[in-house]
């Protein structure tokens, strides 16, 4: 018998890899289940998004299931109406839970605004209610608009810090404002683009699918969960981790053949050393 046939079938790795190719294969296995173990369980174990509120997303609990459907109140953004500006001009958005006072208090100002119709009148009842809101907003602000816990939205990785404060209100562009507009005319038309505002920037009912991750906390009651709308679970993590983990059991398993070929390998040269010795010369 040659010394090849000395090796199990499932030694295949060791019998025409050799001690350097095996070597690398151990390595690399290694590391390729410690890398990706935590990202092939999430894909596991999130073979479809979870419905969920906003609040529980946004509590860090349940870690595992990072594939979520929620649904809340969104500000698509936060340094224009909660009178704050970021140090670029990217838009902050934001999903309030149901539930949280904030959202009920911008819901309500959302529908004053949808009610007063395309063009907006201050002086109407419903026109003089939002003028009495925006009146004693920068004072009411921090104890009902800033929400308790909020989750921030966003389909790329930009997202600025909150710095300066400002005013519920865009500014009047040069082109907007003409040298015949009178005091009262000029009024009315702050009114009218804060009405804009709150119409462009507040969505009472808005359902989002994506993957929760997690954030630097901002200058702002938001949650350390953040969800990138429309991501899935990556699915080659899960390929990589199932590759090193069978490579891995392939090793571990030839490595007992090739550890009783050696046993094999020894004896019969024990053997033949002592058949040699025991032969008349």
């Amino acid at each position: 018998m040659t010394q090849s046939n000395h090796w199990p079938w499932y030694a295949f790795i060791y019998r025409f890899g050799g001690p350097q190719v095996t070597f690398w294969l151990w390595i690399l296995s290694l590391l390729g289940v410690w890398l990706f173990f935590q990202d092939a369980a999430m894909t596991i174990l999130n073979r479809k998004p979870q419905v969920r509120s906003v609040a529980d997303a946004s509590s860090g609990q349940m870690y595992w299931q990072s594939w979520v459907m929620v649904e809340g109140t969104e500000i698509k953004n936060v340094r224009k109406l909660l009178g704050r500006k970021g140090e670029s001009s990217i838009p902050l958005r934001i999903l309030l839970d149901p539930s949280d006072p904030a959202a009920i208090y911008w819901r309500g100002l959302a529908k004053l605004a949808a009610d007063l119709g395309p063009k907006p009148d201050s002086d109407s009842e419903k026109g003089m209610e939002f003028q009495s809101i925006l009146t004693t907003f920068n004072k009411d602000r921090d104890k009902k608009y800033i929400p308790w816990r909020a989750m921030i939205l966003y389909e790329d990785s930009d997202t600025a810090p909150i710095s300066s404060e400002t005013n519920l209100a865009e500014p009047l562009t040069p082109s907007e404002v003409t040298d015949d507009m009178g005091p009262l005319a000029l009024e009315e038309l702050k009114f009218q683009k804060r009405v804009a505002l709150v119409r462009e920037n507040i969505t009472s009912t808005e359902k989002y699918q994506g993957v929760l991750d997690i954030h630097s906390q901002l200058a702002i009651n938001v949650s350390n969960q953040s969800l990138r709308i429309g991501r899935k679970p990556s699915k080659s993590s899960l390929i990589i981790f199932t590759l090193s983990f069978m490579i891995l059991l392939m090793l571990l398993a030839g490595l007992q053949g090739a550890i009783k070929r050696d046993a094999a390998l020894s004896e019969a040269s024990a053997l033949r050393e002592k058949l040699r010795s025991e032969s008349p010369t």
